[in-house]
């Protein structure tokens, strides 16, 4: 069972995801994950109280919350914005491997749906998330916005990441998003 869902982790699922949304609590870890991990691409109401019924569980693990931000991509609505950046100012002072499956799964629902709205939840992302990927992310979507504070750019030119140090640079100058061409 679960080496076929995991096809679904990759491409989407063509019927009623009806039983995906069954097997997502399965007692298998294996089988709930390659579950959720299908349902990432699917649109429907019932992802979406999926979702929310796991981001409201409080017995709900790390894995399991990141995978619900990510099931929002898909089944977003306006209110998901405060959802989440509660969720990430919550789970703030959580293991690493845990903040960064949240950052994660935050960054690919906020960056599905770019607005201003999404400043909060970015800016916790900045102020905690371990990855400087994620970091890198969340400051190019707040420049995007027209949300980046002076000093994030400030510190992003004394950032470990050699490519956000010269974006902070760039948006100081007020340059794009884009990153400097290689001569």
């Amino acid at each position: 069972m679960t080496a076929h869902l995991r096809l679904f982790g990759q491409r989407a699922y063509p019927l009623d995801p009806g039983l995906l949304v069954s097997l997502a609590h399965h007692p298998d870890e294996h089988a709930a994950r390659a579950t959720l991990a299908a349902l990432r691409h699917v649109t429907d109401g019932r992802v979406r109280t999926l979702a929310l019924t796991i981001l409201e569980d409080p017995t709900a693990d790390g894995w399991r919350k990141a995978v619900a931000l990510h099931l929002l991509a898909r089944n977003f609505m306006a209110s998901d914005y405060g959802r989440i950046a509660t969720l990430l100012a919550a789970w703030r002072d959580a293991d690493a491997d845990d903040l960064h499956g949240l950052g994660y799964g935050a960054l690919a629902t906020l960056e599905a749906h770019p607005a201003p709205e999404a400043a909060p939840a970015l800016l916790t992302l900045y102020d905690c998330g371990p990855c400087s990927h994620c970091r890198e992310r969340c400051v190019d979507l707040l420049h995007q916005l027209g949300q980046l504070p002076d000093h994030i750019v400030d510190e992003c030119q004394f950032d470990a990441n050699f490519d956000l140090r010269a974006k902070a640079l760039s948006y100081r100058s007020g340059g794009s998003s884009s990153p400097p061409e290689d001569k």
